[in-house]
């Protein structure tokens, strides 16, 4: 999940999840866009080059062509995945036993008691993360590779490499998002606090069934040839101050202001990035995956490790 009212925070790192972004990097099938021309325009190929840059420098560092195992996709091309196939019923095990444990009151208790170091949701993020990533690396290598010294996490991703991506295993899939979506709720509600969380899901639901919208509305332009590809850059351009305005707003903000300004945003406020992600990711796919070449809803790529 991503508050948009807070991208810096939204940048904050749980331990390499993904989230919900788990669409975008492991998925059943391949693309349903064939056409690879190229279909950005200098000017949207500049902006989306410059967001992509101030992301990577928001969560502390830049892609190179390679995987962002933090944030859930690729960027470029990545060396042969090497994980043991029959390791497979073991990984299946660590994301169910993960799922039953993020759900454990007794965790969520734990998580509480080890941030009242913090009087702040951003203090709280890398408490959150330690916590968790700690109980992450000791289940793997008890349940999976007991011989591991890399972290669960990249082991992850690398199975998930083997059994989504590459065997279509569906039940790995919908078990490894059951994962992220019970750490998310456990993270978001830790940093936040319920209330404050609850108020921020709301939010998102509100932005997201917008972002739904506009991405239907958005393909069925694409869907016109170049004249739609060409629509859609102009439309591109014409969001592009917009969306420099909402950013310079946000970084203006301390997190502190951030975080309140989440549940009371408009989406008269938010719906320009909203947009502009929205013809971003639609013409990124339709490039190749260029310039990013990704969407999430129509949401930021905000790094994805998401106080979402």
């Amino acid at each position: 999940m991503s508050s948009f009212a807070n991208e810096e925070q939204a940048r904050q790192p749980k331990p390499g999840a993904p989230g919900k972004s788990a669409e975008s990097q492991f998925s059943l099938g391949p693309p349903t866009v064939e056409d690879k021309e190229e279909v950005l325009s200098p000017e949207l190929e500049a902006k989306l080059a410059q967001m992509e840059l101030e992301e990577a420098e928001a969560h502390g560092h830049s892609h190179n062509g390679q995987p962002c195992h933090g944030h859930g996709h690729g960027h470029g091309g990545h060396p042969e995945i090497d994980f043991p196939e029959e390791k497979r019923d073991a990984v299946h095990g660590f994301l169910t036993t993960l799922i039953t444990r993020l759900g454990d009151e007794s965790l969520a208790t734990e998580l509480q008691t080890a941030c009242k170091t913090s009087d702040t949701a951003e203090g709280r993020v890398p408490i959150v993360q330690g916590v968790l990533t700690g109980i992450y690396d000791t289940l793997w290598i008890e349940t999976v590779e007991p011989e591991n010294t890399s972290g669960a996490e990249a082991r992850l991703v690398n199975a998930l490499e083997v059994f989504v991506n590459g065997q279509q295993d569906a039940e790995m899939l919908k078990a490894y998002r059951a994962f992220r979506s019970a750490e998310e709720t456990l993270f978001l509600e830790t940093v936040h606090g319920k209330e404050q969380y609850e108020a921020l899901k709301k939010k998102e639901d509100e932005i997201e069934a917008y972002a739904t919208s506009m991405q239907k509305e958005y393909e069925a332009i694409a869907k016109e040839g170049p004249k739609g590809i060409q629509k859609l850059n102009e439309l591109a351009k014409l969001l592009i101050p917009k969306v420099q305005l909402f950013q310079d707003k946000m970084e203006a903000m301390s997190p502190e202001e951030r975080e309140k300004y989440g549940p009371t945003m408009s989406l008269e406020e938010i719906g320009p990035m909203i947009q502009f992600r929205t013809v971003q990711g639609i013409l990124g796919q339709l490039a190749g995956g260029g310039a990013h070449g990704h969407s999430h809803g129509g949401k930021p790529c905000g790094g994805h490790g998401h106080s979402h």
